[in-house]
Order: C-alpha cells, then sequence, then structure tokens
C-alpha cells in the first residue's frame, strides 16, 4: 500500500468529526491566519493533534449562522450571554479590544446590538425569562468591566480654573 492510499484512511481514523485548520479556514472562507487567531483567542475551539489544530465541524457550525454566513461578534456574544458563558462572553469583548476596537466602540457595536438582540426573545418561546434576566445581569457585569477602560491613561493633561468674583454665582 502506498502512503497516498493510506492517507485518507489515516484522516478517517484521527476523526470523521474535524478537519484541519487549513479546512476549517476555507469552510469559514477567512485566511488560514484568521483561522488561527480564532483558535488562539477561544472563538474557534480546536484540540492539538501532534503539530497541528484540529477543529471539530459543530465548532465550525456554531461559528456560521444558519444561512452559512460568519456569525457578527454580537451575535456570538448574545449566544454567549443566554448561555450563561460570562468567561467566553468577556473573551469575545477582549477579542474586539485587541482587534483595535475602542471601548466605545465595543459598547455600542457589540455589547449594544448583543443586549437588544438578547431583548427581542423576550417573552418568546425560545428564550425563558430567566435566561433573559440571566445574560442581562451578566452583560451589566461586563459593562462594569469595561467601564475603566473609558478612563484615559496618564496625567490629566490641563487643569481647569475657574473664579468669579465675590458674591456671583
Amino acid at each position: 500500500m502506498t502512503t497516498a492510499e493510506s492517507e485518507p484512511e489515516a484522516r478517517d481514523a484521527r476523526s470523521p468529526s474535524s478537519v484541519s485548520l487549513r479546512e476549517a479556514a476555507e469552510l469559514l472562507e477567512v485566511h488560514y491566519m484568521t483561522a488561527y487567531r480564532y483558535v488562539r483567542t477561544g472563538r474557534l475551539a480546536a484540540t492539538r493533534d501532534g503539530n497541528e489544530y484540529r477543529v471539530g465541524l459543530d465548532a465550525i457550525e456554531e461559528l456560521l449562522d444558519p444561512d452559512g454566513e460568519r456569525r457578527s461578534r454580537a451575535q456570538l456574544l448574545a449566544s454567549r450571554l443566554v448561555d450563561a458563558d460570562e468567561p467566553g462572553a468577556w473573551q469575545i469583548i477582549e477579542m474586539s479590544l485587541d482587534g483595535g476596537a475602542t471601548p466605545a466602540q465595543v459598547y455600542t457595536d457589540v455589547l449594544g446590538p448583543a443586549v437588544v438582540q438578547i431583548g427581542a426573545t423576550w417573552g418568546s418561546d425560545d428564550e425563558t425569562i430567566y435566561k433573559v434576566h440571566q445574560a442581562t445581569a451578566i452583560a451589566l457585569r461586563l459593562v462594569a468591566r469595561l467601564g475603566p477602560r473609558f478612563r484615559r491613561r496618564g496625567t490629566p493633561r490641563a487643569r481647569v480654573l475657574l473664579g468669579a468674583v465675590e458674591g456671583d454665582i
């Protein structure tokens, strides 16, 4: 048996429900390094098999919406909030900040739309009221963790001194 004939069998023996990181990048329609960054930041679950990463097909499906499009960070955050995955939700916030977004952009472009998406499920049969309240409580804690990042670092640039004559309000 030649190595070309044994190669498909070896791949099937690894796991029929997992693909290499290169194949995952092709399925996600992103560059290989983008898929690698997804793995390193926790956005895409993968296991290490020797020198390469193996990505489960279920992890790829989680990253895609039902239409096969990549889910936005707000959609990913909303699903993590509903699943009560606070550490995973904070990873998405950090991933946005590491990607160059300002805290204000994260607040308005990621956290805000995620909460709006969760609020849209209020009273539906899809999510229980308990899960919606739990997701809202986690979102509030994320806002509290994001708050200190709004403060400008370093020493103040200037001081403002207001003066008035005695008796003037």
